[in-house]
């Protein structure tokens, strides 16, 4: 399954360390030694990610200015607006770093779990002027907010009745795939998060509201944290995938039908957010004069229509092994259910209704 590399190799081209490293080295004349803590955030509300960061010396607008990018419906078409950007940067990075930034994924999941269902959503799709995306994030937001990790994790301690022999080793094995199925889906949290975090702009989190106005960000660490960010993304896919094609191999698993689906919905918010990362690249590679718009235009619709086309094999996949199980249309006589529980139904109650409400 190849969906994870986005084989048409924009984005991956976009976040390239070797490439990150001329960048800097082609705009940024000399370093401060003396390193800062800086703030930065995708919502004032959620906890900040404090990141090492040390002053650098440049005069190119390409690295004092940050473009802040906002979707004209009107025109359908992604503008921008520029901003004086702090001059400070991570003046490494590596591989050692990206744990960190796994654990500010987890912070923003355990937050919005925790306190505000409705709230990340928002940010995540505040430009679209349909609401049928973000209402949707809310309830799978909302489904995960029954189980979160650690009442996956003490569902394996749970009170029984004695058993012994086959009958201890099939409770034990239930018990385990419940908690690494609810795991599973809480990673596609994790990565349609980390998908969101990579397509907004890291601000400055801030109480001095005159430093939030003038500088609103730092263009050269942000090229930096989606570097980051992409490994985390690529960590979290490749594990979802590989779950996915377990399930997809197992002949037992189609009791597993709505953990499937919600993988199937993760990944398309993911995939959306790509591929409108890669006409934001191309976009930006045409204002630069590097390409004409007609070549970039053209180069980002055929990576999109790659992904679509690797995104629709796992659409095929999914039918073929669920045919008989939909529980989301299911039949007059299907009474069949993966979670035999109030949320898991709720959920498909929730999106039955509102893909019922958007055709009409």
């Amino acid at each position: 399954m190849t969906v994870a590399n986005h084989s048409s190799g924009l984005i991956t081209e976009h976040h390239d360390s070797k490439k990150l490293q001329a960048f800097g080295d082609q705009y940024i004349r000399r370093w401060s030694q003396i390193p800062t803590i800086v703030r930065l955030t995708i919502g004032e509300i959620y906890p900040p990610l404090e990141v090492e960061m040390y002053q650098f010396y440049a005069d190119d607008f390409e690295v004092t200015h940050q473009p802040l990018l906002f979707t004209d419906y009107t025109t359908n078409s992604i503008k921008e607006e520029y901003k004086e950007a702090i001059p400070f940067a991570l003046q490494l990075i590596g591989i050692h770093d990206v744990p960190q930034y796994g654990r500010y994924i987890d912070d923003i999941l355990q937050y919005t779990l925790a306190k505000e269902l409705e709230l990340f959503p928002q940010v995540c799709f505040a430009e679209q002027p349909d609401d049928f995306s973000e209402r949707l994030l809310i309830y799978m937001f909302r489904l995960c907010s029954t189980f979160p990790p650690e009442v996956c994790q003490k569902e394996a301690f749970t009170l029984r009745p004695p058993l012994t022999g086959i009958l201890q080793k099939q409770w034990d094995e239930s018990q385990q795939k419940k908690k690494t199925d609810g795991g599973w889906i809480l990673g596609v949290l994790r990565l349609v998060i980390t998908a969101c975090v990579m397509g907004h702009t890291l601000t400055l989190y801030d109480e001095d509201q005159k430093i939030r106005e003038q500088y609103r960000s730092s263009r050269m660490a942000n090229k930096q944290l989606k570097f980051l960010f992409n490994t985390v993304r690529s960590k979290l896919m490749q594990e979802i995938l590989n779950r996915f094609h377990q399930v997809m191999r197992d002949r037992t698993s189609t009791n597993r039908w709505t953990y499937v689906f919600f993988t199937m919905l993760g990944l398309a918010f993911t995939l959306e957010m790509t591929q409108r990362s890669i006409y934001v690249v191309m976009q930006s590679k045409s204002s630069q004069s590097t390409l004409s718009q007609a070549d970039a235009f053209e180069d980002a619709r055929s990576a999109c229509v790659t992904i679509d086309q690797e995104f629709d094999f796992l659409m095929r996949l999914f039918h073929k092994k669920f045919k008989s199980h939909d529980l989301l249309w299911p039949s007059l006589d299907d009474d069949s259910a993966d979670l035999p529980t109030d949320p898991s139904s709720q959920f498909m109650c929730e999106v039955r209704s509102l893909i019922e409400e958007k055709s009409t």
